[in-house]
């Protein structure tokens, strides 16, 4: 049974907080319950220029790039998008991930991964 939980504050004119709870109750899971819970903080800086950083925490969380389950994870991370043109948008940002556990890839218990991106709207 899934429960999620989101609460959303608008702290001043342009700067959101947000603090987000998942919780499955797995009746297979020789471990118990599956939890995520995630505090983001955004700061719409201009027109164009909106920042944010936060942090969760994630029970299980699936590596795509180690096709692997990593357990007790938690990520760190900052990210900002910047508005061009009015069809295009240019955005990156940084996380730092660590876990207690990963799985058969021995000797991977941090990841920093960066990202740049870009979105044309038509």
């Amino acid at each position: 049974t899934p429960v999620t939980v989101k609460l959303m504050l608008l702290i001043v004119k342009g700067l959101m907080a947000s603090l987000s709870l998942d919780w499955w109750n797995v009746a297979s899971d020789s471990e118990g319950d599956t939890l995520s819970l995630s505090f983001d903080v955004t700061h719409r800086c201009s027109e164009k220029l909106k920042t944010s950083a936060g942090t969760s925490f994630a029970r299980y969380k699936f590596d795509y790039f180690t096709d692997d389950e990593r357990q007790n994870v938690r990520t760190y991370y900052v990210k900002a998008a910047y508005v061009l043109r009015k069809d295009l948008t240019v955005d990156g940002g940084l996380e730092y991930e660590t876990t207690d556990y990963t799985g058969e890839v021995d000797g991977i218990d941090d990841i920093l991964t960066v990202k740049f991106g870009a979105r044309f709207t038509f």
